[in-house]
């Protein structure tokens, strides 16, 4: 495949090549997508404690870190469990650089994997599973930099203070 494909180009081919794998390669696909999925979550995280890290603050990586806090589900599967005190005392900005870190790393995984997940050399299974990983991943990423009121990362980029404010609900 070649690597001068625009994003739009890539997704389109991307999906039609799924679609024309033969089961077994697909399901094998799948399972390599789902587990790069698993990396990009970690990486995501990683990227939010990295950039706190390099201002002071600590915090550890966890699972069901915000379990009383969220009731959706998914918001409370793993996240990172800052220090308040240390975490109240940054600036709006670094707030933001904090919260946009995990977004970023989502939409640059997500572009790498589908730029060259079907370049890739190796077996089918392997490279239409980091395609897929890509195809996935991308859009899915979009729901974390838009606003919502769970207060995601996109939330928090906007109304940086609403990490201190108590959550309804």
């Amino acid at each position: 495949m070649s690597l001068s494909l625009n994003l739009f180009d890539r997704f389109h081919f991307a999906f039609v090549y799924f679609l024309r794998l033969s089961p077994g390669v697909a399901t094998a696909a799948c399972l390599i997508a789902l587990t790069v999925g698993y990396g990009f979550v970690i990486l995501h995280e990683c990227a939010h404690w990295l950039t706190a890290r390099a201002f002071g603050v600590t915090g550890a990586i966890g699972f069901f870190t915000r379990r009383a806090e969220s009731k959706v589900w998914f918001l409370s599967v793993m996240g990172v469990k800052f220090d308040d005190g240390e975490f109240a005392r940054l600036t709006c900005s670094q707030i933001r650089l904090v919260a946009v870190s995990g977004p970023l790393s989502d939409v640059l995984a997500g572009l790498l994997c589908l730029i060259f997940g079907l370049a890739m050399p190796g077996p089918a299974w392997l490279s239409a599973g980091v395609a897929l990983a890509g195809l996935i991943y991308l859009p899915a990423s979009a729901l974390n930099i838009v606003p919502l009121p769970l207060r995601n990362d996109g939330w928090l980029v906007l109304w940086p203070k609403a990490a201190f404010t108590p959550r309804k609900g």
